[in-house]
């Protein structure tokens, strides 16, 4: 019986393939939604990592967005905005500035993040080479483009060495490359300028509203962003993406089941003397049920297979539109997925199986 079926079934493999095809669309657009939803939730962490209690200065023309995909834009401040923050009657509840510019550079044909900031030559520890400047890189930056320390690159007219690559560094941070500021604002050429201020405050006689609103007077043109309002934003965010998953998620399946029920429906339907014969002879229906079923199981497990791991790359590709720097895609399990699949699978192939099973083999032969 099973020879004379899967016979058939090669004979008629375009509609398999058509239906492995469908669901492994459907199961990478989930792999790429885990991963957008992962990577929104890693933001988070980071930003709360990151701004703790601090506030974050932009100018007031800077798209919130954009920063925080990592594309920098034309907006800046002077780069002595933090000393007139120090000269201020608010300096004393201040007690630690970080200014820095950031940018997109292509260096050897990738895309990376510069980042400005004074202190770098300081924390490299080892000896910079002759005639060139000082630089701490992230991991994946330095993957990228296949550098050790030590090696040097050329950027915006500026021989930039590999003199330390940092492996702290997360999210979109581990694609910078962090160097002093005046060889930032040379190499963008954005010289007296920057883009960024992150801010930490002894709030013990202040709270941190107040003490935002008086940072904005103080510098003319810009808004102070503390960590309440970016984390709430980024976690409205993260909700919206759990919740289109979810959608996508119950979309993916109803898909799942209605290519396998059609698929099953159809075969059945031009199987259907083959089954007829096979029932004629003594085949048990609940054999017959069993087959398609399995048939059923194997279509969407291939399925969720290819998806799974075309969802990778896939994933990737996405991650670096939204994102800028590529970002690898999100690990993700395969174990739930592919059993959910199997399971919608058999259920959708059950009672068109079933009913195939229960033909009357003698109107069935008399019909064809």
């Amino acid at each position: 019986m099973i020879g004379l079926i899967l016979k058939s079934v090669r004979s008629r493999s375009v509609e398999y393939v058509a239906a492995i095809i469908l669901i492994a669309a459907a199961a990478a657009a989930i792999r790429v939604q885990q991963s957008l939803a992962a990577t929104a939730e890693s933001q988070v962490h980071d930003l709360a990592h990151q701004l703790g209690n601090n506030i974050l200065v932009l100018s007031e023309n800077a798209d919130l967005s954009s920063y925080y995909t990592l594309r920098y834009g034309d907006d800046s401040m002077p780069d002595t905005y933090p000393a007139k923050v120090s000269a201020s009657a608010i300096g004393g509840k201040v007690k630690g500035m970080t200014p820095r510019l950031y940018g997109n550079v292509e260096i050897d044909g990738r895309e990376l993040v510069l980042v400005g900031q004074k202190g770098v030559e300081r924390a490299i520890p080892r000896a910079v080479s002759p005639g060139a400047i000082a630089s701490a890189w992230g991991v994946a930056a330095a993957t990228a483009l296949g550098l050790s320390e030590g090696d040097v690159v050329r950027a915006g007219g500026k021989d930039l060495e590999v003199s330390l690559i940092a492996p702290g560094l997360t999210g979109g941070m581990s694609m910078a490359v962090f160097t002093e500021l005046g060889v930032a604002q040379d190499i963008l050429d954005r010289r007296g300028e920057i883009n960024a201020i992150h801010m930490g405050g002894c709030w013990c006689s202040i709270d941190i509203t107040t003490l935002a609103a008086s940072v904005e007077k103080v510098l003319p043109g810009t808004r102070a962003i503390t960590a309440e309002g970016v984390l709430a934003s980024q976690i409205e965010s993260h909700a919206s993406v759990k919740r289109y998953s979810k959608v996508l998620s119950v979309m993916a399946a109803f898909l799942v089941a209605g290519v396998i029920a059609v698929l099953i429906s159809f075969q059945i339907r031009r199987q259907i003397r083959e089954i007829g014969l096979l029932l004629a002879i003594g085949a048990r229906p609940a054999a017959v049920t069993l087959f398609f079923m399995i048939v059923a199981g194997v279509v969407g497990t291939l399925g969720v297979l290819g998806g799974f791991y075309l969802g990778v790359p896939l994933a990737a590709r996405v991650l670096s539109l939204f994102n800028g720097p590529a970002l690898a895609a999100a690990p993700g399990v395969l174990g739930r997925p592919l059993l959910v699949a199997i399971l919608i699978s058999l259920a959708a192939a059950f009672f068109p199986a079933r009913r195939a099973a229960t033909l009357d083999p003698t109107t069935v032969l008399r019909e064809i």
